[in-house]
């Protein structure tokens, strides 16, 4: 049997402190930590990014249609003012043959966008690159840049003066010119040359309401004329600008404010060889399609202000009842 006193020396014994060298705490992380830590940070970066970009584009979606339901309000308010619809190119009084002079339906409709005191700098007898004309037809527009493609700038050249004074607020929105057709009343396949004063084609065709759109270089038309119903009706849309083609004049992207920016202004519902309205690919050049920097549908906004997106592949024919104003043919928003 343990004595009290052996147990009291045990006792004494647990009592007595330990002077051992405590082991110190790790503070790095090793190689293998670390890279494991990089790897679950990518993996997180791979999942977020796609889902950031998509929420962006969707942000930007939204704007451009925004931009566009807009115009259309703006497009509504001119002819209810005016009692016609913008003229896709307005002439000067004085000087009605000299294109350079004119002004497009987009700087026609600036006092109905809140814009009217860029509109009042205009002098329709004088040439754009004077002081007060450059200040006009140069200050960018926010609400006629696309949010998909770029942001609102002035650098688009015009088509008389390509120089440091010819350049004009960009237009990444076309007015609808309807349908060119032939004389045999036959949809052409447009090609791009530059118009002159004494040859507007496509522009200077006959106005026919079977095949003509809202917009019209020579015919003021009001909403009375548009048969088909107003809701029936394209009145704007993107407008496909495509590559710039090496060698060959800058006409796909000129300033939207001056009347001979043609190309930029408007659009058809029948263009190229291939008579359709949108582009075929990212490369196609065509300087008459409707179409949008990204995905396969393009944003309209029709002549009572609500907007539709359109996809690439629409039935050709309807389309071309859309774009019309008259053909007898209305369609709703039910086509789809």
């Amino acid at each position: 049997m343990q004595s009290n006193r052996d147990r009291a020396d045990i006792e004494e014994a647990h009592m007595i402190p330990s002077f051992r060298k405590p082991r110190r705490r790790r503070l790095a992380f090793t190689v293998v930590e670390l890279l494991v830590v990089v790897a679950i940070i990518g993996v997180l970066v791979s999942i977020l990014l796609p889902a950031v970009g998509a929420v962006r584009d969707s942000a930007r979606r939204t704007q451009n249609g925004n931009n566009l339901r807009n115009i259309g309000q703006a497009v509504l308010a001119y002819e209810e003012n005016k009692g016609t619809y913008p003229p896709l190119l307005k002439r000067s009084k004085n000087f009605p043959n000299e294109l350079t002079k004119s002004v497009s339906w987009a700087f026609e409709i600036l006092p109905f966008i809140e814009q009217d005191a860029i509109h009042s700098r205009f002098d329709p007898d004088q040439e754009y690159d004077t002081p007060a004309n450059r200040i006009a037809i140069g200050t960018p527009i926010e609400l006629y840049a696309n949010p998909r493609a770029r942001d609102a700038r002035a650098t688009a050249p015009t088509m008389k003066s390509p120089g440091p004074s010819g350049y004009a607020a960009t237009l990444d929105y076309a007015a609808n010119g309807g349908t060119v057709v032939d004389d045999n009343r036959q949809p052409v396949a447009l090609s791009a040359s530059r118009p002159s004063a004494s040859n507007l084609y496509p522009y200077d065709r006959p106005f026919d309401p079977k095949f003509s759109g809202p917009f019209h270089a020579s015919q003021a038309i009001s909403s009375a004329a548009v048969r088909d119903g107003i809701s029936n009706t394209l009145c704007a849309g993107d407008r496909w600008i495509g590559p710039v083609v090496p060698g060959a004049p800058l006409i796909n992207d000129l300033g939207g404010m001056p009347g001979d920016s043609f190309f930029t202004t408007v659009r058809f519902a029948n263009a190229d060889q291939s008579r359709s309205p949108f582009p075929t690919s990212k490369t196609d050049t065509s300087v008459y399609k409707f179409g949008s920097p990204r995905g396969s549908d393009a944003c309209f906004v029709f002549l009572d202000g609500r907007i539709q997106w359109i996809p690439y592949d629409v039935d050709l024919v309807i389309f071309q009842a859309l774009a019309s104003i008259n053909d007898n043919y209305p369609i709703g928003s039910d086509w789809k």
